[in-house]
């Protein structure tokens, strides 16, 4: 196992965009910060602004944004921010950060 001092990982986040009678299903491809537990603590996840802070730490960046027409859309602090504030874009990446750094390997 290598070690590091800081551990990232990019995984695509599946996200349920809400749309008229349902949801749309789309991609993420986020760059996740591993918090280790002792970090994680400082965050108490009962309350927004601890969610907001937990957010902020565990999400390094967004990649591959596109328009409603497809053209490629610039990362910027501003667009991250409108990202990390939409509830369904929130929901998603917490779950799935949650479940990437808890996965057992099948048959442990």
């Amino acid at each position: 196992m290598k070690i590091s001092k800081k551990r990232t990982f990019t995984h695509d986040v599946p996200v349920l965009v809400p749309a008229d009678d349902g949801h749309i299903e789309d991609t993420l491809r986020t760059t996740f910060n591993y918090v280790d537990t002792e970090q994680a603590r400082i965050f108490d996840l009962t309350t927004q602004a601890g969610i907001d802070g937990f957010l902020e730490a565990i999400v390094d960046s967004f990649h591959d944004l596109t328009d409603d027409d497809g053209r490629a859309i610039p990362y910027t602090a501003e667009l991250r921010a409108d990202l990390l504030n939409a509830q369904y874009v929130r929901q998603a990446l917490l779950a799935h950060y949650g479940n990437a750094v808890t996965k057992v390997k099948v048959g442990n």
